[in-house]
């Protein structure tokens, strides 16, 4: 995962310290909520534009949020196999 460098602006979500004495709660964030905050972080023009438009509580889950973005934005249909890939794979070797 340390592969893919971060966005320079990265803003990761503020954890609470944990020291035993609170609860630990606290420290469990839901996996939606920081794959959310990091997909958005970047948008830019349209898609932020898209994004900033959306009532509240439009977006109830990451899966939701996937799916939406998907259907606005992204509107090739078409099914990857491995019948269309081969070729461009034997394409790119031969280069």
């Amino acid at each position: 995962m340390d592969a893919v460098p971060y966005p320079l602006k990265l803003k990761p979500p503020m954890l609470h310290s944990y020291d035993d004495k609170s609860s630990p709660n606290q420290q469990c964030v839901d996996n939606d909520v920081i794959m959310a905050i990091l997909f958005i972080g970047p948008l830019k023009g349209v898609a932020s534009n898209w994004f900033k438009s959306l009532s509240n509580g439009f977006i109830n889950s990451w899966d939701d949020l996937e799916t939406r973005f998907l259907s606005r934005f992204y509107e090739d249909d078409t099914e990857v196999t491995m019948d269309k890939l081969l070729p461009i794979v034997k394409k790119e070797e031969s280069l």
